[in-house]
């Protein structure tokens, strides 16, 4: 890959994903796009493997000294919204901490990068800032998920809650603020993930409230 396929590959837009007709798909590739929308691409992993066939999590973020695994829920069923959060908050935080778990044992120890043409290797010692987010997609009155969680099934890693509406109201005015790539002035990535540290900022008090 030459070095204007790689710019091009890196800065030009991702495209809107299609809808598949599959909820719990096209959820998935709508987060995965916002992410790139907002961020560069090269940033964005698209639910990355542990191994052939096995996925690691719906996506992964990583930048610098931060590693962002992101686990996504979308409810099709008819369940009380609330009933339905509760069951899946404790399966998503099951999968973040098994995520962690596999990158602190040291069973992943890197990521496919389609946009760099190359392997991004984990290294611990470098990449010391691991985040999870949880991300709902559903209709439902506001609640607090941190209700749902006792202390000993509390996350292994930081981490943040969002419904799909915050999630992506966060992501389009990270981009409005930073503008497009082509503008007079780009904001470097360093600025951008300075940006998203505070925007995805772990919680550590029971604040988050999904709406």
């Amino acid at each position: 890959m030459d070095l204007l396929e790689i710019m091009n590959s890196r800065f030009e837009a991702t495209p809107m994903p299609p809808l598949a007709g599959d909820a719990g798909k096209d959820v998935e590739s709508i987060i995965q796009w916002l992410l790139e929308f907002s961020l560069l691409k090269d940033f964005v992993y698209r639910n990355p493997e542990r191994e052939k066939g096995k996925e690691f999590s719906d996506a992964v973020v990583i930048y610098d000294d931060t590693v962002i695994i992101i686990q996504i829920k979308t409810q099709e069923s008819s369940k009380n919204p609330i009933e339905w959060a509760e069951k899946n908050l404790q399966k998503a935080i099951k999968q973040l901490n098994g995520s962690f778990r596999m990158l602190s044992e040291g069973i992943v120890t890197e990521f496919d990068n389609e946009v760099l043409n190359t392997k991004i290797k984990i290294d611990l010692a470098k990449h010391k800032c691991i985040y999870g987010v949880i991300i709902f997609a559903q209709s439902s009155q506001p609640y607090n998920p941190l209700k749902f969680i006792s202390q000993s099934n509390w996350p292994k890693i930081p981490f943040n809650i969002f419904s799909l509406n915050d999630f992506e109201m966060t992501c389009r005015r990270m981009t409005a603020y930073f503008g497009n790539i082509r503008t007079l002035f780009p904001v470097t990535s360093g600025q951008r993930f300075g940006i998203i540290r505070t925007a995805f900022r772990p919680i550590r008090t029971p604040c988050r409230i999904i709406k």
